[in-house]
């Protein structure tokens, strides 16, 4: 069993976003994704999928494939040197089920396992084999794909703990991502739950200090966390 991996896609770092920032971690990033947003950080990741037509039988020169068994010995070497987490993303692993599955398998439970997902598809069985989903559904498909975010929430939140994790770039952002954050918790409260400030949005200032009071007022009032990722403040992987 094959997995579309992205070249030099497993590597230790420390964990950048959400519940786990700053904790030693190895990533595995999965090639492919069923979503195409504007601020992707990782488009390299996109092309090996087409959201019409799934995975391409040729794969691009950015992604190879892998067997499970060798990504798993890949992540032990790495895991040896006194790391416990593991971080799987994308891409979007959900497209990866089979294989991912079998991955865990393999990894046993003797590290932590977090899968990164848009919360687009349910885990489909992938959630026993992880141990925190870190879930950030995007403003754009709230719009028009409500029904199936919350499905895929919940379909998450009933195996393992759930994070969300939601990328924001305007005050309106803001404003949709809080009720985002109210009906999902309605469902089943998260461990935890923040907004992500797009780093093109921090670049163009908004957060001067002439909008920095209404800003706060209303993650104050709405009890909700913001940060930023920490990879490009500290310039690593």
């Amino acid at each position: 069993m094959n997995l579309r991996v992205m070249k030099n896609g497993i590597w230790a770092t420390i964990q950048g976003e959400g519940k786990l920032i700053g904790t030693p971690s190895v990533f595995l990033r999965v090639a492919g994704c069923n979503l195409r947003c504007t601020w992707c950080d990782t488009p390299h990741s996109l092309p090996d999928y087409d959201p019409a037509k799934g995975f391409l039988p040729v794969i691009t020169n950015k992604a190879e494939n892998l067997t499970v068994r060798e990504v798993a010995d890949r992540i032990e070497i790495l895991t040896n040197y006194s790391l416990d987490h593991v971080v799987i993303t994308g891409g979007e692993p959900t497209l990866h089920i089979p294989e991912l599955k079998a991955l865990g398998e393999l990894l046993g439970r003797d590290v932590h396992v977090t899968v990164e997902s848009n919360c687009t598809l349910p885990p489909l069985g992938l959630a026993w084999h992880t141990d925190l989903a870190s879930l950030s559904p995007k403003v754009f498909h709230w719009r028009g794909k409500h029904k199936s975010i919350v499905h895929a929430y919940k379909a998450w939140a009933r195996s393992t703990d759930v994070q969300l994790k939601i990328v924001v770039a305007s005050l309106e952002d803001i404003r949709v991502a809080a009720q985002m954050i109210s009906e999902l918790s309605y469902h089943v409260e998260p461990v935890w739950a923040g907004l992500q400030i797009e780093s093109s949005w921090l670049r163009n200032g908004w957060l001067e200090k002439e909008h920095r009071p209404a800003l706060f007022e209303f993650l104050a009032s709405h009890n909700i966390r913001l940060m930023a990722q920490m990879h490009p403040i500290l310039k690593v992987a």
